[in-house]
């Protein structure tokens, strides 16, 4: 995603963006590639639907969200260079997330959740 947004840095002219533009397919095409891997693996065979309809809707609320942004900025600035730089923004910030608070990529066990919050529920009462 860093690599990405890098890509998404508005230099350089028609070519150059152009080229830059694939290097930044092709950079998160390489980030996405195992994204459906990492939520089966974080969520196990008890919650891997529920996690990938989560995913799901986080991405289509993207979808209706930066279109319209784009709108508004290339309509009030009437070029597209402050929405690549927002863009890559939110790139480096997604890679800032997964480097410091996702972590190592491990099945979380479901089952010790809730029968821990049940044992803490029990206790207070």
């Amino acid at each position: 995603m860093a690599g990405v947004a890098f890509a998404l840095c508005p230099l350089g002219g028609p070519i150059f963006s152009a080229a830059m533009l694939t290097l930044a397919t092709i950079g998160l095409s390489m980030s996405a590639s195992n994204l459906w891997a990492i939520t089966q693996r974080l969520a196990g065979p008890q919650a891997a639907g529920r996690w990938t309809g989560f995913q799901c809707s986080f991405g289509n609320l993207a979808g209706i969200i930066i279109p319209t942004l784009t709108g508004f900025i290339l309509d009030y600035t009437g070029h597209f260079e402050w929405t690549f730089a927002i863009l890559a923004l939110i790139c480096l910030a997604g890679a800032a997330i997964w480097i410091f608070l996702v972590g190592p990529v491990e099945q979380v066990s479901w089952g010790k959740h809730r029968m821990a919050k049940q044992a803490a529920l029990s206790t207070v009462s």
